[in-house]
């Protein structure tokens, strides 16, 4: 059952990537006559793969579409859309069951080939790989590899389906390992040794009638799902199901903090965050969630601590970085602003966000050709951003360029009509105007 379950949930998985209602990009696999179409949403894309993420970054949209060449063969495609659009998230979800239908030899097929799948530049021979594809694929597997239980694989299937990948593995694991082949009555291994999975007596009960468990780990993924493509409402509906099943799943209950967090419901987002960190209070995407919902709210102490704490843990996260330069902004602390929103943009160069309050921070240092460098790129990517159009309006009033201030103004106070701080900013400038034509 558990065999079919995998094989139905990546199926299902896949479908909502390859959704021909709602795609942006097309990718061509492969070279003509051979050549196939596949069409899918970026966000997805994104979100499950860095080697698309970064295509992704690098290609410009035509008529709303991105269009990608992959140039590896179909076969290969096609096993990178069956195992790679499972987060890691669910994979040790899943991982931790001890209750799993499945030899653990075919859980080590179908882990390797996930991890294989999050990088489609990896040779499918670990014979061809070099030490960076090793170094890749050990670092995109790290917090799966420790959940298999190698001492209940047989021998054959160690020699035969775990040796060529060894040089993934910690030199400690792979010599109890090992050690456990060549001399299995020997109590020497000195590696966590987890427990045999335990199989039922009776067979699982079909989809119909699951366990709770796998319906609540469905339902999180398709609230997941409903988030990334912007469905918010439909992602509350389904993580609050799942969540009536197991309540203190601290994973689910980070994604529906999030989701309140995108219907600007913070105090409802906090609720879920603060349970979430109570259960695991070392999740660095639960500390950068709650750090940005504090920082929405004006809570900057709050989200400093936070912010901090997941940066310690995730050095090089732009989102953490960039929220907290952010809140160095709100507290005055440009220097310490421009420090984590530069390393930000290092990470993700094109961030809308990220240039436009780097921009900012340029113009509270004076540096005003910076700032409407910043802005202008900011602009191009989001171009009705009342943010970024009030504050270029008011660099270009400061350095005396009044058209140019006038038409960024103008267009921020269609936008927002009520909006006092550009409305201030735009009296200042027609003042000015006035004064300038009545001299003439």
């Amino acid at each position: 059952m558990t065999t079919r379950f995998f094989e139905k949930f990546s199926s299902d998985l896949s479908n909502l990537l390859l959704d021909n209602d709602e795609y942006n990009v097309v990718i061509e696999v492969g070279k003509t006559p051979n050549n196939q179409i596949f069409k899918a949403h970026s966000i997805i894309l994104n979100s499950r793969c860095s080697y698309f993420k970064n295509k992704l970054s690098n290609i410009a949209y035509e008529n709303n579409i991105k269009k990608i060449n992959v140039n590896i063969s179909v076969k290969i495609f096609d096993i990178i859309l069956k195992f790679f659009p499972l987060s890691e998230n669910y994979l040790v979800f899943i991982l931790k069951f001890d209750y799993l239908q499945i030899d653990e030899i075919l859980i080590w097929d179908y882990v390797i080939k996930w991890g294989i799948a999050q990088n489609p530049s990896l040779s499918p021979n670990p014979d061809q790989w070099s030490d960076a594809d090793i170094s890749t694929l050990k670092n995109t597997l790290k917090n799966c590899l420790p959940l298999i239980r190698y001492f209940q694989i047989s021998g054959k299937d160690i020699f035969d389906k775990i040796r060529p990948y060894q040089k993934i593995f910690d030199q400690s694991l792979w010599d109890d390992i090992e050690t456990k082949l060549m001399a299995p009555n020997r109590e020497v291994i000195k590696s966590a040794v987890l427990p045999p999975r335990n199989f039922l007596s009776i067979s699982i009960p079909s989809r119909t009638t699951s366990m709770p468990e796998f319906n609540a780990f469905e339902l999180k993924q398709r609230g997941e799902s409903h988030f990334m493509m912007g469905r918010y409402k439909l992602a509350l509906i389904d993580l609050s199901k799942s969540l009536e099943i197991i309540p203190n799943n601290s994973h689910t209950l980070t994604s529906r903090g999030v989701t309140y967090h995108m219907l600007d419901k913070y105090e409802e987002a906090l609720i879920d965050l603060n349970k979430s960190l109570e259960i695991d209070p070392n999740d660095a995407f639960t500390l950068r969630n709650r750090g940005a919902t504090y920082y929405l709210i004006g809570k900057y102490d709050e989200a400093i601590v936070d912010l901090n704490k997941s940066l310690d843990l995730d050095p090089d996260n732009a989102f953490a970085l960039d929220n907290r330069g952010a809140t160095y902004y709100m507290l005055n602390k440009y220097d310490e602003a421009l420090a984590d929103l530069n390393k930000s943009l290092e990470l993700e160069p094109n961030d809308e966000f990220t240039l436009r309050v780097r921009g900012a921070t340029y113009l509270m240092l004076e540096k005003y050709d910076e700032a409407i460098a910043d802005l202008t790129n900011s602009l191009n990517i989001g171009p009705n951003n009342v943010f970024a159009l009030g504050n270029r309006g008011l660099i270009y009033l400061m350095m005396g360029k009044y058209n140019e201030s006038f038409i960024d103004l103008a267009k921020a106070l269609e936008i927002e009509p009520y909006n006092s701080w550009t409305l201030k900013v735009h009296s200042k400038l027609i003042s000015i105007m006035k004064k300038k034509q009545n001299a003439q």
